[in-house]
């Protein structure tokens, strides 16, 4: 009798065992700082989002505090991407140097924090852009090339005549523009600049990314 219960008891145990739930993973966090580029002081209410990395991402937001931090608690393992914006600043992806690229995939291991992820914003209109400016006319033999500020006017000292200025995301694209037909290409998305007598012209442009530039030359080149 004695026998016949235990193995009773014992099977019914087995059973509890296998149809008991697995353990929960320990849940992990990620944190940071967003920071102003230019002078790299912490930037407050910056919004933060926290995106996983699968075919149907799920996204949550966090707004940082008066120190420029951020946290994400209570996550699961897997892949993340953080992306972050403020008014007056450029969108920033953290691990990407521009906001035309893909965040970097952060891995979280179950249980881990990872507390060290630095957001730099640019503010808007700050960023360095290569300018080109040529004549109306078409002649090949000028161009004249100006480092200067995305959105902020510049003053360049050329000929009396019209104009057209170009800028450009990617860097010193000096030589492609020695086209006459990647000129007269790009001329509806470049800006119409007057150099009156005394030969100053005053430029401000908004760069034509490295994708569009490219899309410009491949049809071209069809």
């Amino acid at each position: 009798m004695y026998n016949s219960a235990f193995r009773v008891s014992l099977l019914f145990f087995s059973a509890l065992m296998i149809r008991a739930p697995a353990q929960t993973a320990p849940s992990g966090a990620i944190a940071g700082i967003v920071l102003d580029a230019g002078s790299n002081s912490p930037l407050r209410r910056a919004v933060v989002t926290l995106s996983t990395v699968e075919a149907q991402p799920q996204d949550a937001v966090a707004w940082t505090d008066s120190n420029g931090r951020f946290s994400f608690g209570y996550l699961a393992p897997g892949r993340y991407m953080l992306r972050g914006m403020k008014n007056g600043y450029q969108g920033v992806n953290y691990g990407a140097d521009s906001v035309r690229r893909p965040p970097a995939v952060i891995r979280l291991a179950a249980g881990e924090v990872r507390n060290a992820h630095v957001l730099s914003a640019t503010g808007a209109g700050s960023e360095p852009i290569s300018a080109i400016l040529w004549p109306a006319s078409g002649d090949p033999g000028f161009q004249q090339n100006i480092g200067m500020i995305s959105q902020s006017p510049s003053t360049t000292n050329v000929p009396p005549g019209r104009y057209y200025a170009c800028g450009f995301a990617v860097a010193q694209p000096w030589n492609l523009m020695q086209s006459s037909a990647l000129r007269t290409a790009l001329e509806s998305r470049c800006e119409a600049v007057d150099a009156p007598e005394g030969g100053s012209a005053r430029v401000q442009v908004t760069p034509i990314s490295s994708a569009d530039l490219k899309e410009v030359i491949e049809k071209i080149d069809q």
